[in-house]
Formats: structure tokens, C-alpha cells, sequence
């Protein structure tokens, strides 16, 4: 995180004046035809400002360290005014308050020559970290706004219909606190294969509120033959929840599309939006079980 890059970085430059002072004194399956289990998913990597952030946070902190380098005679003499009372404070204060406050102990040691010297050197650090402060916050605001927008990521809209042929539309979530929704096609092993225990998990969670469907990305609008083949799956794993049959032009055929990786799974509240990361896996794994219910959980818990 950028915050705690920023962080590490000043806790650098004044490592670097306490040290100076102290040493004075003291498992899936492939999109559609790679059947191999236990694939990561491929996510679409958004591009990130931090990298620059950073070479703007190492640039100004470097400069910290050249203001003090260049003086090091003088504040030397302020460093050994340093003890470990003045080093626990300063992990609490800004840097530049930090070295005042030495620079006042120090003033018996100090000529009128060196004070100006040292304002000098203060005032510029003082600006820095006027910089680097902004740079913080403005991290922060940016994150926070992140933040925001994952919370409110909706799943796309759709008016589709189940593979009995019955209309279903994303009012689905409306009726549910929970609902996992299960990404899965006829040809992928691990995603018949978890099937009896997403059923399992459909029952246990429709008690508390929840529900589980199913969307067959092979079983398309128009596509009869998959539709029956997935019927037909469904039926020897006496499967009831819904499973549903997408048009692939609509936005949640082009967000199916988007998956590299099958199984998938996604939990979504009961507002339709999207609650935390893509489980990739079958439900039957049980560490992903785990994941899948710790989840269901959390967001039972919001919805009380």
C-alpha cells in the first residue's frame, strides 16, 4: 500500500537522524476448453498511480537526508542533545517538529552563525513535509474513494430466463440476504463435481436467509443442445436451485465472459452489489468452503 510505503520511507529518514544522535549517546478448471483443475483466475489489472507516488515520497525524504548530510558537523551537535525519551517522541511528532525541539536543547552549543545555518535547513524540511503530508492525504482521499467504489460494484443487471425456461432477473437478489452466485459450464469436471455440495450449501443457507444459483456459461440463449446437456447434469445431481441461461450480448454475458477460470463463485447482498473477491474453486475443496461460509457469514451479520 502506498501509505505504508510512505510511511516506511520516513520512518527512514528518521531512522537515519536517531541512529546518528544515538550513536553520539546511546483448484479450477480453464475457460470453456481447458479442463485442467485448480487454475488461478485471470483478472484484467487496473493500472496504479502509486509507483509514482512513491518516486515523488523517496525524491523529497532523499532530499531530507542531503539537507542534513550537507550540515552534518553542525547537527551533529544537535543530535547529542538526543536521548531515548527524544527518539520515543519523535515516532509520535513530525519530523520537523522532531529536530526543533532537539535544536532547542542545543541552543548553548549553538552560535548565532549556526542557528541561522539550522533555521535555514528547518525551514526547508519544514516544507517537505508539507509535501510529503499532502501526498498522504491524498492518498488516502484516492483510497477511500477506492474503497467506496468496490463496496458499491453492482452485479450487472439482467432479464434472463432459468434453463426450465421460467423469467428471472437480478430482482432475484431483492428476495435473499445472501446469494452465491456459481459461474459454470457442461464440459468442466470440477463444476459438475461440486454441484451436490452447492446444493447442500443452497439448503443450509435458505434457513438463514440465503441462496445459491447457477449460470451455465455453455448453456446460451438459443443454444438447445447445451441446455438440455446442462438440464440433464442438473438432474442426475439432484440439483433444485436456479440455474440460468444467459444471452451472451447482455452485460452479464460479457462480465461471464470476462472469467478464465471455472468453477467461479460470487457473493452478492441482497442490494445486488458484489461482496469481496471471485472464489476460485470448487465449494467440495474445503478450505474454499471455509472462505465461502466465512463470507455468507459476514454479510448475514450486516444484514440483521
Amino acid at each position: 500500500m502506498i501509505i505504508k510505503n510512505e510511511k516506511k520511507i520516513k520512518k527512514t529518514v528518521k531512522v537515519l537522524a536517531i541512529t546518528l544522535s544515538l550513536s553520539l549517546v546511546l483448484g479450477a478448471c480453464g475457460h470453456k476448453n481447458n479442463d485442467t483443475d485448480n487454475k488461478n483466475v485471470v483478472k484484467t489489472e487496473e493500472k496504479d498511480s502509486s509507483s509514482n507516488t512513491d518516486d515523488k515520497i523517496i525524491e523529497l525524504t532523499s532530499k531530507e537526508n542531503d539537507i542534513i548530510a550537507n550540515n552534518k558537523n553542525l547537527w551533529n551537535k544537535v543530535f547529542e542533545k538526543a536521548d531515548k525519551n527524544d527518539t520515543e517522541k519523535s515516532k509520535e511528532m513530525p519530523y520537523d517538529e522532531y529536530l526543533k525541539s532537539l535544536v532547542e536543547k542545543s541552543k548553548d552549543k549553538l552560535s548565532e552563525e549556526d542557528m541561522k545555518k539550522i533555521d535555514n535547513d528547518l525551514a526547508q524540511i519544514k516544507d517537505i513535509e508539507s509535501k510529503l503530508s499532502k501526498l498522504k492525504k491524498d492518498t488516502e482521499k484516492s483510497q477511500s474513494s477506492n474503497e467506496e467504489s468496490d463496496d458499491l460494484q453492482k452485479f450487472p443487471a439482467f432479464n434472463a430466463k432459468t434453463l426450465n425456461g421460467e423469467d428471472i432477473s437480478n430482482d432475484i437478489f431483492k428476495d435473499k440476504k445472501v446469494t452465491l452466485v456459481n459461474f459454470w459450464f457442461n464440459g468442466c469436471s470440477p463444476c459438475v463435481r461440486e454441484l451436490p455440495e452447492l446444493q447442500k450449501l443452497n439448503d443450509e443457507i435458505d434457513k438463514k436467509g440465503g441462496q445459491v444459483i447457477g449460470i451455465n456459461t455453455e448453456a446460451i440463449d438459443g443454444n438447445n443442445t447445451a441446455i438440455k446437456e446442462a438440464k440433464d447434469i442438473l438432474d442426475k445431481q439432484g440439483i433444485k436451485y436456479k440455474n440460468i441461461s444467459l444471452d451472451p450480448s447482455s452485460d452479464l454475458g460479457e462480465y461471464a465472459g470476462k472469467i478464465m477460470s471455472y468453477p467461479t463463485s460470487i457473493l452478492v447482498d441482497k442490494d445486488g452489489n458484489i461482496v469481496g473477491e471471485p472464489i476460485v474453486g470448487g465449494i467440495d475443496n474445503e478450505k474454499i468452503m471455509e472462505s465461502v461460509k466465512d463470507g455468507i457469514d459476514k454479510i448475514l451479520s450486516k444484514s440483521k
